[in-house]
């Protein structure tokens, strides 16, 4: 039995709620269902693809296009083909309640595949620069919803929360970091962050990435965080002050 317990953001199909909660938020005359309101897209046939396979391959969007996702995985087992996740929704820049639902419907994995398996099957050697080469970019997931020192000081809190966030545009297309990972555990990967600007809504990041003896260092500048509110001015404690001002005494 292959079972894994990991955390990374992805979409959700054939969603099975394991709460019998409904989630609904209303605001005005508009009420949303979280849970009729993800949309999932599988780019490969499920039938055909193990759970702990398909981070990869699944997208998750609203259907309203209001409502961001995240989705982390609690656990996978290969030998039955479901995968438990953990949903928060984030409405209107707020983070709403979780609820867990399982996926299913994926390929069962059975001991004779395992058997079957070959040398040729394994992943071949390669080197740090052929890996780091191709990633074009670093970027991060969700920034635009957060001032910079805001997202650095209440997201980056832990290294599982790195794994979410931090995304590889690779030529192949974007990898999260927990993917990266999982694909290259053999690969140290390391972060800086430096120069941040609230006002600009940037920051620097430093990243080493380490395998054997060898060493390769990317910087970053990364852009789109949400700018800072300009300050309101005082409102005057008289109204009739802006008319007739006080002389100074």
């Amino acid at each position: 039995m292959k079972k894994l317990s990991t955390l990374f953001t992805l979409g959700v199909t054939s969603l099975l709620p394991s709460i019998s909660a409904g989630m609904l938020v209303s605001c005005k005359d508009e009420v949303i269902d979280y849970r009729n309101d993800i949309g999932v897209n599988v780019l490969k046939d499920k039938s055909a693809l193990l759970a702990s396979e398909s981070p990869k391959e699944i997208k998750i969007t609203s259907k309203s296009n209001k409502v961001f996702y995240e989705v982390n995985i609690l656990n996978i087992d290969d030998e039955t083909g479901k995968m438990q996740v953990k949903v928060t929704p984030i409405y209107k820049k707020k983070v709403q309640e979780s609820f867990e639902m399982t996926i299913d419907g994926f390929q069962k994995s059975t001991k004779q595949s395992k058997e079957n398996s070959t040398p040729e099957e394994k992943p071949k050697k390669y080197s740090l620069s052929e890996i780091t080469d191709k990633i074009y970019s670093i970027d991060f997931q969700y920034k635009q919803l957060f001032v910079v020192s805001n997202f650095i000081y209440t997201r980056l809190t832990s290294t599982l929360v790195w794994g979410e966030v931090v995304i590889f545009n690779m030529s192949a297309g974007p990898m999260k970091l927990r993917t990266f990972w999982s694909e290259y555990s053999d690969i140290k990967v390391q972060f800086n962050l430096r120069e941040q600007n609230d006002e600009k809504g940037t920051c620097i990041l430093d990243v080493k990435f380490t395998k054997d003896n060898e060493t390769i260092i990317k910087t970053e500048t990364i852009t789109g965080f949400k700018l800072p509110e300009p300050p309101k001015p005082p409102e005057p404690k008289d109204p009739w002050d802006r008319f007739f001002p006080k002389e100074n005494e």
